[in-house]
């Protein structure tokens, strides 16, 4: 209503900003076509107010409602513009975001390399300006499930190590984190490889 609203009065910033959260809001209750609309219109307006954060946040969010509807490979181009703005402006914590979102649509993709070097770019990111438990603990969590797909169950393999001490990583960061039942959200994340997060 909101939108719709703001659109009939004129105030398209308004509106871009109110389609970009029923987007999400959408994506999050897995009402996925209804979400790649709101967030295309989203986008269209800023486009043409020339909006480049609007124009970052809707691809994003477009990019992981792509992703998480099936068709990773129409995230990319989304994906890419958004990595490039979030470096022009030198905004390090959503370009980690990005990061985040490039690694669940690689992942989708099938080069799980990519997928967790872009995880790890992430943390990096993160590190910069001073962390984020909440992020970070699915950060781990994700590169501890992608590490343990391709371990191998001899004992002492790098990548099964790797994948424990990620976990570990995981855990540690959800008790850090102020968000109620997180460390429960952690587990299912390491028992299931989910992605979907109610927070992205």
């Amino acid at each position: 209503d909101a939108a719709r609203t703001l659109e009939m009065l004129g105030d398209r910033q308004g509106a871009m900003a109110s389609l970009d959260a029923l987007g999400v809001a959408l994506r999050i209750s897995n009402r996925l076509d209804e979400s790649i609309r709101r967030l295309e219109r989203s986008l269209a307006l800023a486009l043409d107010l020339g909006d480049a954060r609007g124009e970052l946040y809707a691809r994003t969010h477009l990019a992981s409602s792509l992703t998480r509807a099936g068709l990773p490979a129409r995230a990319r181009p989304h994906v890419t513009r958004a990595l490039e703005l979030a470096r022009l402006m030198g905004d390090r914590y959503l370009e980690s975001v990005v990061s985040w979102k490039a690694a669940e649509m690689e992942d989708a993709l099938g080069d799980r390399a990519s997928a967790v070097e872009l995880r790890r770019r992430e943390l990096e990111l993160l590190g910069t300006v001073g962390g984020n438990p909440h992020n970070e603990a699915l950060a781990h969590a994700h590169l501890a499930v992608m590490l343990g797909r391709s371990a191998h169950p001899a004992a002492g393999d790098g990548e099964a190590a790797a994948a424990r001490e990620e976990a570990a990583a995981a855990r540690e960061a959800a008790r850090r984190s102020e968000e109620t039942g997180y460390a429960e959200r952690i587990e299912r994340v390491l028992a299931t490889g989910e992605w979907g997060d109610a927070g992205g």
